[in-house]
């Protein structure tokens, strides 16, 4: 049906030219902001984007409060968490990111200004329990499963990141 496919392509036009204007907003500012501050702004008018975004983010944080919990029932459990929406880094798409020698949680905002958990799992000792957390996820929310080498990465991290950033669980 020519119709529908031209609706949907106007309607796909309509939220690129809206998220185009919030990137000129931000440019007129003169100032290089976070994707994510783009997304939640009020220039960024697509409402179902918006809401899909709160619910990822609520989702996001309801799952990285159970696995804290989980990682406190295991002996001294050093784990990095950093808010970058508090402690801005270098990449302008981070929100938050939560990792361990098994575990890697972490909040990204995309290009489209979609919100995407971004997880990779290795060696959990409570992988059944994650499994269970995961498996209820509403649908739209957004993810992405990575392939990680965990304990490289976790080195890495501990070499590169401020140690204020590293807890003990």
């Amino acid at each position: 049906m020519p119709g529908a496919n031209h609706r949907a392509f106007l309607f796909n036009q309509s939220i690129n030219q809206q998220q185009k204007q919030a990137m000129n907003n931000a440019k007129q500012t003169n100032e290089i902001k976070p994707l994510w501050v783009i997304a939640q702004s009020k220039h960024n008018q697509n409402r179902k984007q918006k809401v899909t975004n709160t619910v990822t983010k609520k989702q996001y944080f309801e799952v990285l409060e159970q696995m804290k919990q989980l990682y406190k029932g295991t002996a001294n459990q050093t784990v990095f968490e950093r808010d970058y929406t508090t402690h801005p880094g270098d990449k302008p798409n981070s929100m938050h990111c939560f990792l361990t020698n098994d575990f890697y949680w972490h909040l990204r905002c995309d290009d489209d200004y979609n919100f995407v958990i971004h997880l990779a799992t290795g060696n959990l000792p409570f992988s059944q329990d994650f499994s269970l957390m995961f498996a209820v996820l509403p649908k739209s929310v957004r993810y992405t499963i990575e392939y990680l080498d965990l304990p490289i990465m976790f080195k890495r991290c501990k070499r590169l990141q401020d140690s204020k950033f590293f807890t003990i669980l």
